[in-house]
């Protein structure tokens, strides 16, 4: 929380930004959590009461979204093959305490209300309002599923990039919205890009600089003033411009820098690891064709060399694979290139991707229907 006089300069939180995002050298086949979101069909309460005092065998914690989604987020481990069987593990127990899950990356009638009533997330959403509507959509009606991966080299931050739109295009899940189809592939991705430019979109060049301006010219959502009062800020204060300038409220300390870091959300965020947050909520068993690919792009060397070749062109194409999927005449041959270059990837290329496809597209045709 904010100090009378000031603590930080900017040079000092420039390295704290950086060492926050230190990485160790890379680590091929390395470690890999899981973290699945999705819409409980029942209400929140009731969720609440049937999963909150669970022993979770695969070893995940349990969080709720402010719309109610729940989060389980898995353990790191040592591939991502473990990874995925203990997150199925945990799937199972939710489904055997009698809660339903929809694995889809935005919920398709739309309007949930939100049922966190937290300071973060009051001041989250007034902080969003004064921007526009999809604030309140992104917290209250999406889901993704995330995979966390070893950070690596910067050439690794490249091929993520490059291979992010494609990946986000084969595994869009969310193109219903307000009862009907908009025509997009994953509504989840375009309104995480619409948000806020100075905190969603990517973070550009690859390297701890990169992600050190990319923090410093990035909004301050919020002043932590005590901790059950968060206090919006309805401007451009740059995390730059409070350290230059101060804040009412007061000056930023170590403490509300690392804090301002949980506020960014671009595609993928380094923080140690690289958090992947492009992928739309996925069902079983596509969630995990979606964790093996995206390990094996990176991880393989072959798959990678191929994914190399395939995405030359690819990177920066996030808005076009939210729009168009794999009808993007760049995205959909890359997307046929890498991943018939993951065996685990078999049944979903014959199913989706080969036919030019995502599994958003039989959600498309059954509210059409």
């Amino acid at each position: 929380m904010p100090v009378p006089l000031r603590h930080l300069t900017v040079r000092g939180a420039k390295d704290l930004i950086a060492a926050a995002a230190a990485v160790p050298p890379r680590r091929l086949g390395g470690h890999v959590g899981l973290e699945v979101e999705a819409l409980a069909r029942q209400p929140h309460d009731h969720v609440v009461q049937a999963l909150s005092a669970m022993a979770w065998p695969g070893g995940s914690a349990l969080t709720f979204e402010p719309g109610g989604q729940v989060e389980l987020s898995g353990p790191c481990l040592p591939d991502v093959g473990q990874a995925c069987r203990a997150m199925e593990r945990d799937l199972a127990a939710v489904r055997a305490a009698g809660i339903t899950l929809d694995a889809v990356g935005l919920d398709p009638t739309g309007g949930r209300p939100r049922v966190l009533d937290l300071p973060r997330y009051r001041a989250m959403e007034a902080y969003f309002d004064t921007l526009g509507g999809e604030g309140r959509i992104m917290m209250r009606d999406t889901a993704a599923f995330q995979v966390n991966v070893d950070a690596g080299d910067e050439g690794r931050w490249r091929l993520l990039h490059a291979v992010g739109p494609v990946l986000a295009a084969a595994f869009a899940n969310s193109p219903v919205a307000a009862g009907r189809p908009t025509g997009w592939r994953s509504n989840r991705l375009r309104v995480w890009l619409a948000l806020d430019p100075t905190r969603c979109t990517p973070v550009g060049g690859p390297g701890a600089g990169a992600w050190v301006d990319y923090a410093m010219a990035a909004n301050v959502m919020f002043v932590r003033v005590d901790p059950d009062r968060y206090e919006p800020v309805n401007g451009t204060m740059t995390l730059a411009d409070w350290l230059e300038n101060g804040h009412p409220a007061g000056w930023p300390t170590d403490a509300d820098v690392a804090y301002h870091l949980t506020t960014l959300f671009p595609p993928v965020r380094p923080r140690g690891w690289l958090e992947v947050r492009f992928l739309d909520a996925l069902p079983s068993p596509w969630w995990q064709v979606a964790a093996a690919a995206l390990c094996a792009l990176l991880d393989d060397q072959a798959a990678s060399e191929t994914a190399e070749r395939a995405c030359t062109a690819t990177a920066g194409l996030w808005l076009e694979a939210a729009r168009d999927g794999l009808s993007h005449p760049v995205l959909g041959p890359a997307a046929l290139d890498c991943l018939s270059a993951v065996p685990e990837a078999g049944e979903f290329v014959e199913r989706f991707t080969a036919r030019g496809r995502c599994p958003g597209d039989d959600l498309a045709v059954a509210a059409w229907a």
